[in-house]
């Protein structure tokens, strides 16, 4: 948890390819990435920045350029099954998709603004409490709360910023920390496995019929965060019991590249044509519950009324989250 804090906190990407016209010509050509090729990874990247002008400005790109979303359309691209080409203008598609979600626009994009503006802003003990206000307002776990300002009260250097304060953190953290996150084992869990592609009308008619509240999982295969939550949360015992007993719980990938039967095809309401399972689940979740980021949880009754959603979180959270 305090190395993907750390992540959040110290994003700020700078990009050097910036055009003060949309690029055309880029949006028209094809993407070109080659598995395990750093250098072609490299140029979409540059050629990705240059969309700053295209509908997206540079906060956009720094938030979404380092998202799981990002991940998802890179192994789309790579993905074996996927014989449609992708274009730079297909990927900016994705991407104002998300944009303009109240998700996005009233939460993402305003908390990132929140957290670079405040690991810019002076580190002082006087001013705490205030700061401690914005950390929370950040949804910061306490714990980690209370460490930065164990340091900043242990500080000796008066003038620097949060920014500081939070490297010094990070070079801190013990190797436990640091390491690598290892595969969840749900061989006896199967409410993890992929649900595969999703009825919403037969969720809601279970949902009537057993009296319990639908809990969608929004997840992918190439999520880091949600490879995190399943590692630090939803392996726990008490967390599995309670999504057995209390909800008609499902796992939904957004990057299953399963074909889809050809008369099950259609197309998306940007007009692009939905092939796959993924796809298809993916377009639910943004066109149903306005959200575009995973993991996303989000409870709803039998009517497909939303009671509560939930993006990434730790264990304190989520449990309160399914209480």
């Amino acid at each position: 948890m305090k190395k993907l804090l750390l992540t959040l906190i110290l994003l700020n990407t700078y990009f050097a390819f910036c055009q003060n016209n949309c690029n055309n010509e880029i949006l028209n050509e094809k993407v070109q990435l080659t598995p395990n090729d750093k250098e072609s990874l490299l140029i979409f990247t540059q050629k990705l920045n240059s969309l700053e002008n295209c509908g997206l400005d540079k906060t956009d790109l720094e938030i979404l350029n380092n998202s799981p979303i990002m991940t998802h359309i890179i192994m789309d691209i790579l993905a074996k099954e996927n014989t449609e080409p992708y274009t730079y203008n297909t990927i900016l598609e994705k991407l104002l998709l998300i944009t303009e979600t109240e998700n996005y626009k009233n939460n993402i994009k305003p908390k990132y603004i929140m957290l670079i503006d405040f690991t810019k802003k002076e580190a002082n003990i006087k001013n705490w409490e205030s700061d401690k206000l914005i950390l929370k307002k950040l949804e910061i776990p306490n714990k980690y709360i209370e460490e930065i300002f164990i340091e900043l009260k242990n500080s000796s250097n008066k003038d620097e910023t949060y920014k500081q304060i939070l490297e010094r953190i990070g070079k801190n953290s013990t190797p436990e920390n640091n390491t690598e996150i290892e595969p969840v084992e749900y061989s006896q869990n199967k409410i993890f496995e992929n649900y595969g592609k999703v009825d919403y009308e037969k969720l809601l008619e279970k949902s009537k019929k057993n009296k319990k509240p639908v809990l969608m999982y929004f997840t992918g295969y190439a999520c880091v965060n949600a490879i995190k939550m399943e590692q630090r949360v939803l392996s726990k015992k008490e967390i599995i019991d309670k999504l057995k007993t209390d909800f008609n719980f499902v796992s939904v990938y957004v990057d299953d590249n399963t074909p889809l039967p050809e008369k099950e095809w259609v197309k998306s309401r940007r007009g692009r044509l939905i092939k796959t399972v993924g796809r298809k689940n993916y377009e639910l979740q943004v066109n149903k519950f306005k959200s575009g980021f995973q993991p996303y949880f989000v409870i709803i009754d039998a009517n497909g009324e939303i009671i509560k959603n939930q993006g990434y979180s730790d264990l304190d959270t989520f449990t309160k989250f399914i209480e």
